[in-house]
Parts: structure tokens; sequence; C-alpha cells
């Protein structure tokens, strides 16, 4: 077509030169590079986020599950068929995934179209366009048509069109070419110049924008809220820590009805916020017991087991008391964060937070946390299981100087149930310092026998 139309032009002697509309639209094609260098990055990070997502599912469902996998092959199960329900929990997985994914994707067109989002108009054209988005087979056939030959503008706002001031040959010309090609030469400069995008002439039009614009605002402030929520629980978490290393001695004094109350002492040794170390030392006949924890694994030595044994953070150590309430303080590390609000209690403005077990090996499956608002110090706690039950309260007393740092005293535990069931928490004595490394090994619990 084009070497024809050059051929027609030499034989009538035409001062005229051939260009298609892809050697105009010059700003267009650098645009259209940009923006697809840009969606290649989004596409290569966004592969990589679903690659490492899909990998970590996969790796905590495993772990998770070490217990189960022991049991199974231990019934007679191979190692075969443990790997092919893992591989076919990860074929349901996916499968549900996408099904979702494209249910929600149809959702998201249809109101895309029904939104009427409205583009920029293209290059040369003073009028944009609504964006539509359909799902359908037709659709997409369209689309790849209209995306490998060049847009067919309207005459009057073809660029480069002739005005209506030109000769007849070069009118007959432009009507023979179709809108395919245009003169390029011996025409006014201002006729070749595109329109103003109607972007600039009128503005953004369309709801859509708008809502796009509140949707990133919304999750910002999402991001920003938990970041402050965690901000809370990391700061009030010091309340109850004196120090990177330290000693503390911990009493703990429980009761129930009329019974006479039983009085235990501990030494609890804390290095960072994944080592610990519990040195039972009242009463006598507790003498020689001890509790390592090494992040969210826990062992108890008793001296006629010989041995340490692994045991889960929540069970019930004394009284109310659970292993993980002194031998693990970290709500940060393993609880998510939700700012609730606020609410008054005991005359003490607070921030009302949420606190969801990110595994089901910390001490609770989630707490509601009271934390003082005019400094970073818990005040109440409701703790739950994973049922949602509500097992039991704590109350936290007012903090005092210890050491240049401000710290609770006392935390109270009271039965969800049974009010009259409590314990007592006395942080009495504490010493920060520099702990060896062998405090924090299986090998020495036995030691201290």
């Amino acid at each position: 077509m084009r070497l024809a139309i050059e051929r027609l032009i030499r034989e009538r002697g035409l001062d005229l030169e051939l260009r298609t509309w892809e050697d105009l639209a010059l700003r267009y094609h650098q645009v259209r590079e940009l923006f697809g260098r840009i969606f290649a990055v989004l596409t290569l990070i966004v592969s990589i986020m679903v690659v490492f997502g899909i990998t970590n599912t996969m790796t905590m469902a495993i772990f998770e599950r070490t217990r189960e996998i022991g049991t199974i092959m231990a019934l007679g199960t191979r190692r075969r068929g443990v790997i092919s329900m893992f591989v076919l929990e990860g074929i349901a997985l996916g499968a549900l995934g996408g099904l979702i994914g494209v249910v929600l994707g149809v959702i998201l067109a249809k109101a895309i179209s029904t939104l009427g989002i409205q583009l920029p108009p293209p290059p040369g054209s003073t009028r944009g366009s609504p964006c539509r988005s359909s799902s359908s087979p037709a659709c997409w056939r369209r689309r790849s048509v209209s995306r490998s030959s060049p847009p067919r503008w309207p005459r009057s706002i073809r660029p480069g069109a002739p005005p209506a001031s030109t000769s007849w040959r070069r009118s007959a010309m432009y009507s023979f070419l179709g809108g395919g090609f245009a003169p390029f030469r011996n025409l006014p400069q201002e006729s070749m110049a595109p329109a103003k995008p109607a972007l600039e002439r009128e503005g953004i039009h369309g709801r859509g924008c708008w809502m796009f614009a509140a949707l990133i605002l919304l999750s910002l402030a999402r991001s920003v809220g938990a970041e402050e929520a965690e901000e809370i629980v990391r700061r009030a978490d010091l309340a109850r820590r004196p120090g990177e290393s330290f000693v503390w001695k911990v009493t703990v004094t429980s009761a129930e009805g009329g019974k006479a109350p039983t009085t235990d002492g501990f030494e609890v040794f804390v290095k960072g916020t994944r080592q610990s170390f519990v040195k039972f030392v009242a009463p006598p006949r507790n003498v020689g017991r001890s509790l390592l924890a090494l992040d969210r694994d826990l062992w108890i030595y008793l001296p006629d087991a010989g041995r340490p044994v692994r045991i889960p953070l929540a069970q019930r150590l004394v009284g109310q008391v659970a292993n993980g309430d002194l031998a693990r303080v970290d709500y940060a590390g393993d609880y998510d964060v939700t700012l609730l609000g606020t609410e008054t209690v005991d005359g003490v403005a607070c921030h009302v937070l949420d606190l969801k077990a990110r595994t089901e090996d910390v001490t609770y499956a989630a707490i509601k946390y009271w934390v003082a608002r005019d400094e970073p110090r818990p005040v109440k706690a409701e703790f739950y299981a994973g049922t949602g039950t509500l097992l039991k309260t704590g109350s936290f007393d007012p903090p005092r100087d210890v050491g240049g740092r401000r710290l609770v005293p006392r935390l109270t535990f009271v039965d969800a149930i049974r009010k009259d069931r409590k314990s007592v928490m006395d942080f009495g004595e504490v010493k920060v310092r520099d702990l060896p490394d062998k405090y924090f090994d299986k090998n020495y619990m036995k030691t201290l026998d």
C-alpha cells in the first residue's frame, strides 16, 4: 500500500512526503515503552512475592504439623504418601485460590465498567473515552486487533488534517489515503500540532479516579495504624523488661476460695526476647526444677525424670499462671496487633488493642489489651482460648522506678468463671547484668539437681 502511494506521488510530481501514524506519534511510542518497562518490573516484583508467599505457606503447613507427620508415619504411612498428601493439599489450595482470583477479577472488571472511569484522549484527539473492562473472549479478540493496528481518528481530529483552503490535489490525496498517511510537508505547522489532551483542558473526570485515590489513602492509613499499634505494644512490653539481659525474682501467690494461699518463688534469667531460664526456688519440694524457653520452644526439667521434657507455653504452671506468663513476655513478637479504639479503665485513658496469635504455639490464642495513653504501661488484659472463650483477666499495678526504668511491680490474674481463684505475680529484686550462654542450654538444667 505504501509503495503504491509513493509511486503515485513520484509519477504526479507532487512535493509530498509520506508519514504513517506510527511515525508521527513519537511521544506515544516513548510513553508506551516507558509503561511497558514499568509493568515489566511490577510483574517481576509480584511474581517474586507470589513465589515467596507460596513457599512460606507450604513451609508453615509442614513445620506446624510435624507431630501429625510423625504420627501417621508411625502408623505405617510411607514417605511417598506423606509427600503426596502435601502435594494434593497444594494443588487444592492453588485451584481454590485461582477460582477466587477469577471471580474477583470478573467482579472488578464489572465495577470498572460501571464506574465509567474517564481515560485521557489519545495523541491528536481532544476527547477521551470511558474505561471499560470485560472478561469475555470476544472482547479480548477485539482488544488484540485494536492493539495491532493504528487508531482510526475522525476526519476532524486526524493529526495533520489539511485545512479547508488546501488545494484539491492535497485534499484528494488525503481522501485517497483514507487517514492512514498524512501530508507532512508544505502544510502550516499549526495543522500538524496535536490538540491539547482533554486531561489538561478539562481536568480529570470520573468518580473512579477519586475512588482509586481514596483506596490508596485508606491502605496507607491502615498500614500506619498497624505500625502505631505494634509500637504501642512493644513499648508496653518494656514495662516488664528491666533490660536486654537481667535476673528477676518473682513470687506467685495463689488463692482459691477459703483455702489457705500458696506461695511459689522463682528466679527468672532473661537474655534478649528469645531466651529465658526459670529456676524454682520455693517451696523446698520444687527446688531443682527449672524451665528453659528458647524462642517459642519450652522445656521443663524434673529431677525425677532426669532429663528435660518439652511442654507447651499455654500449660498451667501454678494457680492461674501459665508457663508463658513467666518464661516469655514478648507480645509484640508473638501477636498481630490491631488498634480498636480508646477506653477509660479505673480512671486511666487507655488504648484498646486486639492481639491475635501469629502461631499456635504461643501462650494465648488472643488477648484484649489495654495500654495507658499517657505512658507506655499495661493496665488490663483479657486472655482468650482458640475457641474464643475467655480464660482469665489480668490487671497491672501502676509502675514504679527501678534502675531508671518504669516497671510494673505486680500482675494479678483472676479466673473468668470462678472469681475467687486468683494468682498474684510480684516482681521483686531485679539485677541487670550480662548472662552467660550456658544458662540457656538444656544440659545446664541438670546441674541444678
